[in-house]
């Protein structure tokens, strides 16, 4: 996984914990709310691993 989806899986963990709101989180990585969802249920579905490039080979 790159750098940046090992820092989207940290913020993302701090908003599953409830330690960071999602609006603050998109701020931080600089995504739409929208797209914030959809990385959430993404991390949360499958962790990780489900954060990175699905066209990565």
């Amino acid at each position: 996984m790159s750098e940046r989806d090992l820092n989207r899986a940290s913020v993302l963990q701090d908003v599953t914990a409830g330690r960071l709101r999602a609006t603050d989180a998109a701020v931080l990585l600089d995504l739409s709310r929208r797209q914030l969802h959809r990385l959430l249920a993404r991390f949360r579905a499958a962790g990780a691993p489900g954060l990175a490039h699905k066209a990565r080979g």
